[in-house]
This record gives structure tokens, C-alpha cells and sequence, in this order.
């Protein structure tokens, strides 16, 4: 959940300059997990951070990109039609949606319904070969990809279901309320592949739990309207 911590601490940052993963998480890539225990607050998710945002602030401009303004209410409640479209779909929880898209508010709100809805997100980068996204929705035994108009066909494979993120009309009939699918820290949140050593890439699982201290800590930045060391901005610029 990188992308979305980003955008939670840092509103103001240009979509092209989010980091997919953070620095933690290339190290633990690299050179293993530790496992650690802690107790856990799970009230501090993303996605119980935005819907609170959503709550107090909902008429207040959350994204922006290309002519394309959301408040937090229009951004959480597009989320949720997109996130109970992938529930009627059958979309279980702990299982991985891949999401094909170029940064834009179509990826923002393909990210946070994919979490909604208790699934784990695959980011797969446009630019990536054929071979490989083949071999990734393969490995990872995905079922259903969120895309955006332009690379929906890049994005079909047998098997898999293509879902076009930027056809509002598809979502406009399920209901914007939240879906509230209970998330456990042991939950998956998202799944990130790297080069193997045999050539092969490796998946690696991440779960909610991971998460938990960072986001609790910006969940206080986020009730006092602030970022820590400096005053928020009010919307995402893209």
C-alpha cells in the first residue's frame, strides 16, 4: 500500500513521483523478512483512513489530474461501485487483482477498491513484456485485472477478465455506501515480484499487518489535519 500512504501523507506530490514500493520494503526484498510480533490496531487501515477523510472532509478536493477533480466523498464512493462490482464478481478476500494502469485517479480508486473488497493488489507495469505479464498472471493464479481503456487489450489473457476502470457506466449502478469487508492484519495487502536468481520472478506476499504502526501513525497526522514537520495540502495534484 505504498502508493495510497504516499498520497495520505503527501497530497501535494505529483502522482509520476510516487514510489510503488518504499525504501523498507526494497530492503526486505532484498534481504529477507524478519519476523516480528506486535499488537495490533487494525482501526487504522487505509482504507478506514480515507473513509474517515471521506466522513469529515468530503467535500474537500482530493485528487486532481489532467481537468480531473475528486473530493474524498467522490473518490471513496467511485471505490466503492467499483468494489462491489468486483464482489458480485465473486472477488474473494486474500485474493490477488492485478491492476494495469498508468498513474492516474483511474489507478487510485482501482487500488483502494481492490482493498475494500479485502483483496491484494499486483501491480503490473504497462511497459511490461508480454511474456512476463503472461507469466505473472500464471504464477500468481490471477483471475481478474483492473485496467483503463487504452491497455485493456494488453491486459487480456485466457482466463483472466479485463475490467475497464475508466467506464464509469459499468460501476454507476452499485451503491456508493461503503462495502465494509472486515481486514485482519494477516490479511494480504499487496504482492510484489522481483528478479529470482534463476531468471524467474519471485512473488513476495505482504500483509495488512506489516502495515500497521506507519499507518496509525499517519492516521494521527491525518485527525489533526496535518502532515508530521509540515502543514497538509488539501488535494493530490497529478
Amino acid at each position: 500500500m505504498q502508493i495510497v500512504q504516499e498520497i495520505v501523507q503527501s497530497p501535494e506530490q505529483p502522482i509520476k513521483e510516487v514510489r510503488l514500493i518504499s525504501a523498507e520494503e526494497e530492503r526486505l526484498l532484498r534481504d529477507g523478512f524478519n519476523q516480528t510480533h506486535m499488537d495490533e490496531d487494525w482501526s487504522q487501515s487505509v482504507v478506514a483512513l480515507i473513509e474517515a477523510q471521506a466522513s469529515v472532509r468530503g467535500d474537500e478536493v482530493a485528487v486532481v489530474c489532467e481537468g480531473q477533480r475528486l473530493t474524498y466523498r467522490e473518490l471513496n464512493e467511485r471505490a466503492n461501485q467499483v468494489a462491489r462490482f468486483l464482489l458480485e464478481r465473486g472477488c474473494a478476500k486474500n485474493e490477488i487483482v492485478g491492476i494495469m494502469a498508468e498513474r492516474s485517479v483511474a489507478m487510485i480508486i482501482g487500488l483502494l477498491a481492490i482493498e475494500k473488497v479485502g483483496g491484494a493488489y499486483l501491480p503490473i507495469d504497462p511497459a511490461t513484456p508480454a511474456e512476463r505479464i503472461q507469466y505473472l498472471f500464471e504464477d500468481s493464479g490471477i483471475r481478474t485485472v483492473l485496467s483503463q481503456s487504452r491497455l485493456v487489450d494488453q491486459a487480456a489473457f485466457a482466463g483472466v477478465a479485463v475490467y475497464d476502470l475508466e467506464d464509469e457506466a459499468q460501476y454507476a449502478s452499485y451503491e456508493r455506501t461503503n462495502p465494509d469487508v472486515p481486514l485482519l492484519p494477516d490479511d494480504l495487502a499487496y504482492v510484489l515480484y522481483t528478479s529470482g536468481s534463476t531468471g524467474q520472478p519471485k512473488g513476495v506476499m505482504l500483509t495488512h499487518g506489516g502495515m500497521v504502526e506507519p499507518l496509525a501513525l499517519d492516521g494521527s497526522a491525518l485527525r489533526h489535519g496535518r502532515k508530521r514537520g509540515r502543514a497538509a495540502k488539501d488535494d493530490l495534484h497529478v
